[in-house]
């Protein structure tokens, strides 16, 4: 049994579409399950669609849509031409579209956006995704099948970041996707969205996509989990921003867990228990062919030094305090709260929620562009994870600093204001060379 988990950012342009066939086709014979995501930042557009649509700017997140139905439709006719088959590709693709929409102008017109209508806007864009896949492997001759996730994921109802029901879930697995893959070829299913056992559509998070493929491997009693992303593995950072990131091969289920914790894109927190339980080994690996390099993520532990350096762009938002309160229930994801002075709020934020709180009328009394960079790292040698601190705490312009250690394992979270463009390259390499010394 074949499971596969192709991440959204990998799908950048049609040629990885053409590359996820080859691929299916070369290494992973029927029957294989097939997750995917939503394209790059289609989930975020689609959040802040709603949002515009809260505040009554119904032109603006209509525009948003439009601009995202653009996006697949083109994407459509690139991969099927003037055929029949793409004439019907867009008018489900319209289709879709219109139901967003109708939920955009309710939202607009009633000013509410609860977090159920949110979910139902923002998984919109697996569903586009789901069927280009699909037909996309019948025209390449691959017999496919797609089930939304939402007929397999039962889910809790904390909607935004619901939570898999296992049992519940095992139950439609072994109605739905199990006779399916009895049939041969491939069957398609989203990541990142499930539904209550109402049937209410819930998502569980960003990046969730993972859990979904880990839990849907444990389900079916794959051996192997395959995740296919724009990188050949995990790195020591990411290699798209730092040329010097040096590859990670092997991970063990512990260091994943924490790491993913730490906020390892790549991975989920909670998706590392089911693999563990069924000893499913998990290869990360690049869709691109030609690459060779994987991280395999297994009982064993790497008996090596690793550390990885991780970076987000956010805004350092301050807020009188009783805003905060108002922002924290106006806003889908909010970050942390960094500090509390004089009766101020200081909080981490993505740059689009900020732009929210504005066009919501809360009160933003300041905002300043800021990184979030984290240094996990594992090592038996105090020394290491010495120079781990001391190497964060240099970073130019730093406002606030936390360090978490843990015996053989340290997490360091630093903010700072500075905008320098190769700030994570220039923290990756001051790393190298200290542990080197």
């Amino acid at each position: 049994m074949n499971v596969v988990k192709v991440g959204g950012s990998s799908l950048q342009d049609v040629s990885h579409f053409e590359q996820l066939a080859e691929r299916l086709r070369r290494e992973h014979p029927p029957p294989s399950l097939v997750v995917i995501s939503a394209l790059p930042g289609v989930t975020r557009r689609l959040e802040q669609a709603a949002l515009l649509a809260q505040h009554g700017d119904l032109g603006a997140a209509t525009l948003i849509l439009q601009q995202i139905l653009a996006q697949h439709i083109a994407c459509v006719n690139a991969l099927f031409g003037g055929t029949a088959l793409a004439q019907a590709l867009v008018k489900l693709i319209d289709e879709i579209g219109e139901r967003t929409e109708r939920l955009l102008r309710g939202v607009a017109l009633t000013g509410v956006l609860t977090p159920r209508t949110l979910d139902r806007i923002v998984s919109t864009g697996e569903r586009f995704v789901l069927h280009i896949v699909r037909h996309l492997l019948l025209e390449r001759g691959l017999e496919a099948h797609a089930i939304a996730a939402d007929e397999l994921i039962v889910t809790d109802e904390q909607f935004g970041n619901a939570c898999p029901l296992v049992d519940e879930t095992a139950a439609r697995v072994q109605q739905r996707l199990i006779p399916a893959l009895e049939q041969g070829g491939y069957v398609i299913t989203e990541g990142f969205v499930g539904a209550t056992a109402n049937g209410d559509v819930t998502t569980m998070g960003k990046e969730s996509s993972s859990l979904t493929a880990a839990l849907l491997a444990s389900l079916v009693g794959a051996r192997h989990l395959v995740f296919y992303t724009p990188v050949a593995g995990i790195f020591s950072a990411d290699p798209l921003l730092v040329p010097t990131a040096r590859p990670i091969s092997q991970l063990s289920y512990d260091h994943a867990e924490h790491l993913a914790y730490a906020g390892l894109k790549l991975l989920y927190p909670t998706m590392i228990a089911p693999l563990r339980v069924h000893n499913t080994v998990l290869r990360v690996t690049a869709l691109d062919a030609h690459s060779q390099q994987s991280t395999e993520i297994t009982h064993t532990r790497n008996g090596h030094d690793v550390f990885v350096v991780m970076e987000e762009h956010l805004m350092l938002v301050q807020l009188d305090r009783s805003a905060f309160t108002q922002a924290t229930e106006c806003l889908w994801r909010y970050r942390e709260v960094v500090a509390i002075e004089y009766g101020t709020v200081l909080v981490l934020a993505e740059p689009p929620h900020v732009l929210s709180l504005e066009q919501l009328g809360i009160v933003v009394r300041n905002s300043t562009p800021c990184r979030l960079l984290r240094v996990w790292g594992w090592s038996s040698s105090a020394d290491f994870h010495t120079k781990l601190q001391q190497c964060v705490a240099a970073l130019p312009q730093r406002r606030a600093m936390v360090v978490v250690q843990n015996g053989e394992e340290s997490l360091l979270s630093a903010v700072t204001l500075s905008v320098a463009p190769q700030l994570l390259a220039s923290l990756h390499d001051a790393i190298v060379e200290n542990l080197v010394r």
